[in-house]
């Protein structure tokens, strides 16, 4: 029997430091909390047009970078945790994770079956579920919309979507930094900074680096080696551009994801002869309590992305917005995995490893015509 451990962040983390500075009060533009009641307006696109949250005629749940701040929400895993409705499947490999909506989600070991909660980011859909399971970078907000969306965001949104909106540049100059630490030697680095460059043009510049050396220790030839941790580090560069008439954003980033994980655990006896292969410290009588493993090959993911974005909105007609979203999109997802958990062939049989690569190119074009909300 196995019994495999992932790494979290653990209830007695505690944050060693959270550094933020601003040069100028904040200016955010899609997100402005104008105070009506006492309540802050929150302004979501869940429907393509900028609408008060509390008017959408939808299942959603808006989440602001506050909230995920104060979550200490790092990716789309911990949505779980802030959004009742969904859940997320780990996969072997971020290739076959999936996100769980209501219950239902794609759940197989095809990097060719496509997602039924979809993914969006910037107004770009992700054409595969694994894509999104990437570190959330200075996040504005998010929007999780429950049931069918295909009407609005295609066939992939048959049980929901996510719906991811960046930070962008600000009229003044602003920055943050901050550096997170934990249990067991886990750290966190992020920092920001955003201001005008000049009429109408800003920009903003993110950066964040984290690194974890595991929970489980792999005693294979005597090394003593960590495994179960992550190192994920990647930026992002946002340029907006306003004349008053018309709207622009260019977006570049980069993510990189080293992940030495899942080690699976021996906790019950295979039987005399595995078991003294296996030569692990106290035998595996320890049951769930077990940490150590002894495996002669590492599971490790691999995870690689990169991606252009440039979108336009343009007043015409009086009361009319034209919208054009273009994206390009390369991912690369790589899969080392020991499948027999022995530190070496049994005589007589060979080894049982898997290795796997999943590459994937992506280009998009949307061009919507939306009239004004008080005009047909």
């Amino acid at each position: 029997m196995k019994f495999t451990h992932r790494p979290s962040v653990r209830a007695l983390a505690i944050s060693a430091s959270a550094l933020s500075f601003a040069f100028a009060g904040h200016a955010n533009a899609q997100e402005a909390a104008e105070e009506t009641g006492g309540i802050s307006e929150i302004v979501v696109t869940a429907q393509k047009v900028a609408e008060n949250v509390q008017d959408v005629p939808i299942a959603i749940t808006a989440i602001t970078a506050d909230r995920l701040e104060s979550s200490g929400v790092t990716s789309l895993e911990g949505l779980t945790q802030l959004v009742p409705s969904v859940t997320f499947r780990k996969g072997t490999t971020s290739a076959n994770s999936a996100i769980v909506m209501r219950g239902v989600g794609t759940i197989t070991f095809s990097v060719a079956a496509e997602p039924s909660v979809s993914t969006v980011v910037d107004g770009v859909v992700l054409s595969r579920s694994g894509q999104a399971f990437m570190d959330l970078v200075d996040a504005q907000r998010l929007e999780v919309l429950r049931g069918p969306q295909g009407t609005l965001f295609g066939k992939n949104a048959s049980a929901g979507l996510v719906n991811i909106v960046s930070k962008g540049g600000t009229d003044t100059l602003q920055g943050e930094v901050r550096a997170e630490y934990y249990e067991d030697e886990e750290y966190r680095l992020r920092g920001a900074v955003s201001g005008p460059l000049g009429e109408g043009l800003s920009a903003r510049v993110t950066g964040f680096y984290g690194n974890y050396d595991g929970n489980i220790t792999n005693v294979f030839g005597g090394r003593n080696e960590k495994v179960n941790g992550y190192e994920h580090y990647g930026a992002r560069g946002i340029l907006d551009y306003e004349n008053g008439t018309s709207r622009f954003r260019l977006i570049a980033d980069y993510f990189k994801a080293n992940d030495d994980c899942c080690a699976d655990v021996t906790t019950v006896s295979r039987g005399a002869v595995l078991d003294a292969e296996l030569g692990l410290p106290g035998g595996v009588a320890q049951g769930l309590d077990q940490r150590t493993v002894n495996h002669n090959l590492v599971t490790q993911t691999k995870d690689r992305q990169w991606s252009l974005t440039a979108s336009g909105d343009f007043d015409v007609f009086d009361s009319h917005s034209l919208s054009v979203i273009a994206g390009y999109r390369n991912w690369q997802n790589e899969e080392v995995r020991e499948g027999d958990f022995l530190p070496r062939a049994i005589v007589g049989t060979g080894e049982l490893h898997d290795n796997g690569e999943v590459r994937t190119q992506q280009l998009s074009l949307e061009v919507r015509l939306a009239s004004d909300q008080t005009q047909p």
